[in-house]
């Protein structure tokens, strides 16, 4: 159909909103929830599966000399715990550790704004552990109002290009992920609900 969707109420949001946002901590999810934050007063549940190292605040200070020398350090730890140590080892490592950094600068900026944030390292797949860390959250920051699916997988080719392993990452972080947040959100008073492709 050629309907035009029109809005039938104009939403508005304040301190007393919780918006979840699977996704949340990096990429065009960070920038659309930082965008949030700027214009409207709420609260904010950030999912991702990037776990923050311990010591990432001060990781975050670290400038582009002092990020070499993290991967440097990174070669070195290695060295001592594995007989032979790839590219590939080396380039997991250091990534797990630089998305940490991007994750809890992004996490910093929204605070900035003077907003409540939790960062919730979970897999939005794994219902039993996406379900006890919503009911840790909602107990600190109250009942979600606002939903925003936009965890995923970057595995950027063509369809026909992707391994089947490929698909099934990607497509179950979507599908598996939708499922789990809308059953365990069925009951809150959402006022929206967005989910990126």
């Amino acid at each position: 159909d050629d309907k035009e969707v029109v809005a039938g109420e104009k939403l508005d949001f304040d301190n007393n909103d919780v918006i979840l946002v699977s996704g949340g901590g990096s990429g065009i999810a960070a920038e659309a929830t930082f965008a949030f934050a700027k214009k409207y007063p709420a609260k904010f549940i950030l999912l991702g599966r990037e776990e923050l190292p311990e010591n990432v605040e001060s990781l975050a200070q670290l400038d582009e000399a002092g990020l070499e020398q993290l991967r440097q350090d990174v070669i070195l730890e290695l060295k001592s715990t594995h007989d032979k140590v790839t590219p590939a080892m080396i380039n997991t490592e250091y990534d797990r550790l630089t998305k940490g950094i991007i994750v809890y600068n992004n996490v910093r900026r929204i605070k900035e704004l003077g907003r409540k944030v939790l960062y919730l390292y979970c897999d939005v797949r794994g219902k039993e552990c996406l379900k006890s860390q919503l009911a840790e959250a909602k107990s600190q920051l109250g009942s979600i109002t606002g939903l925003v699916h936009a965890a995923g997988i970057d595995k950027s080719h063509m369809l026909a290009q992707k391994s089947l392993d490929e698909f099934r990452q990607v497509f179950s972080v979507k599908v598996q992920g939708a499922l789990n947040l809308f059953n365990l959100t069925k009951d809150e008073p959402l006022k929206f609900v967005v989910a990126f492709s």
